[in-house]
């Protein structure tokens, strides 16, 4: 009895180990932030499958349209961008196909950019990236009335931090969470990465968190003011 009893007690320990073994090498800031270089590092050294560097980051533009640019890490065969919407009255709006810009940064990094709209009339914009073999998911943009109370999301010096910045994005994040929903608007004030230069500042301070954490900037638009450390006088 004695034997079965430790027998259990060591399977449970296991089990609990490999559950927390898990935890900390996919879920918490450190792990992912880890992840994040690896997989640049790879990307960097032509080692990476050919994918989604940055899933699309959305963008207030102006007179309800908005700007959206995602980025791969090979060039990408006749993408398309497709984008609907849901009236304020119930109805359903016909979907729209737009050709998106490319522009070749390097070898290994291939941005692709959109401005689309506008749907002044709606409550849901829906989007996504298709025509390729990994088509992005579909993204919603929620538009709430004008006498509704917007929330919005400040962000500011997250540059060469993130670690940090993972774990303010999670303590955002179960907060959005208690209340219910996402927030209406992503303001970024400036220093988004420490070196504007470096592509790799770019996956692994900013994009890279942003996506790991929440997801906010498919589904809201982000306004971006740049800081000193996010001009590249070369480009």
């Amino acid at each position: 009895m004695k034997l079965f009893v430790r027998r259990i007690l060591l399977l449970v320990a296991i089990q609990v180990s490999v559950i927390l073994a898990v935890y900390l090498m996919f879920y918490n800031a450190q792990a992912l932030a880890a992840r994040s270089a690896i997989v640049d590092w790879l990307g960097r050294k032509n080692m990476y499958p050919c994918a989604y560097r940055k899933l699309p980051m959305v963008f207030n533009h102006a007179d309800g349209r908005y700007y959206v640019v995602w980025e791969t890490t090979c060039v990408l065969s006749a993408p398309l961008f497709e984008w609907w919407t849901d009236k304020r009255n119930g109805t359903y709006a016909s979907s729209y196909t737009v050709e998106p810009c490319y522009h070749k940064i390097d070898s290994n990094h291939h941005r692709y950019t959109v401005v689309f709209g506008p749907a002044v009339d709606s409550t849901r914009v829906h989007y996504r990236v298709s025509g390729h073999r990994f088509p992005t998911n579909q993204y919603m943009i929620k538009r709430p009335h004008q006498e509704q109370t917007l929330r919005a999301l400040v962000i500011s010096d997250n540059q060469n931090g993130p670690t940090n910045f993972r774990t303010v994005l999670s303590a955002v994040k179960k907060l959005y969470d208690k209340q219910g929903g996402t927030p209406d608007s992503i303001i970024h004030v400036g220093d988004a990465v420490q070196s504007a230069a470096k592509l790799s500042d770019w996956q692994t301070q900013f994009f890279s968190p942003m996506e790991d954490v929440g997801g906010y900037h498919h589904s809201s638009p982000l306004v971006f003011v740049p800081g000193n450390h996010d001009h590249d006088k070369r480009r």
